[in-house]
C-alpha cells in the first residue's frame, strides 16, 4: 500500500513538475518567438520535453551565422523530401551512430570523410558494390575494418 502512494505521489510531483517549468508564449524572448513563429498556435497544448527540445534549437539557430543557417535550411529541405520510410531509415540509423563508442564515432566519420572526397563516378561504384553486399559479408567487413583500426 504504501508503495503504491510513494509511486503516486511520485507520479503527481512529475506532472506538477511539468506544468510549473512549461513557459507560455508570452513569456518567450520576443526574438526567440519569432524563431518558433510556426510552433505558435500549438505552443500552450505542447509537451513541455518538446517546447525545451525547440528552445535549444532556437537557441541553436540564434547563434548561426548566416553561411550555418542556409546549410541548415537546405538540410532541412532534403530531409522533408525523403519519404517516411526514408526518414525512419535515416533516423534508425542515426540513433544507432550515437550508440557507438567514440572510438568507433570517430572511426566512421573518417571514412565518412574519405568517402565524400571521392569523385562522384567512384561513389556511384562504391554504393552499387555495397548494396550487392549479404548482410553477413556487411558484418564481417565492419569487424574486419573495427579489427584493423584498434590494433597497434
Amino acid at each position: 500500500m504504501k508503495i503504491k502512494y510513494w509511486a503516486l505521489c511520485c507520479l503527481s510531483l512529475s506532472m506538477l513538475s511539468a506544468s510549473l517549468f512549461a513557459q507560455s508564449w508570452d513569456e518567450l524572448p520576443q526574438t526567440t518567438q519569432l524563431t518558433l513563429k510556426p510552433f505558435q498556435s500549438q505552443w500552450q497544448t505542447m509537451p513541455e520535453a518538446k517546447q525545451q527540445k525547440l528552445l535549444k534549437a532556437a537557441q541553436r539557430w540564434q547563434q548561426m551565422n548566416p553561411e550555418q543557417k542556409q546549410q541548415a535550411k537546405q538540410r532541412l529541405k532534403r530531409w522533408q523530401s525523403l519519404s517516411s520510410t526514408k526518414q525512419q531509415r535515416v533516423a534508425k540509423r542515426y540513433q544507432q551512430f550515437k550508440q557507438l563508442s567514440p572510438t568507433d564515432a570517430r572511426r566512421v566519420k573518417k571514412q565518412f570523410k574519405r568517402f565524400q572526397s571521392l569523385p562522384p563516378h567512384k561513389q556511384q561504384t562504391l554504393k552499387k558494390r555495397w548494396k550487392k553486399v549479404s548482410p553477413e559479408q556487411k558484418k564481417q567487413q565492419y569487424h574486419k575494418t573495427k579489427r584493423s583500426h584498434t590494433s597497434p
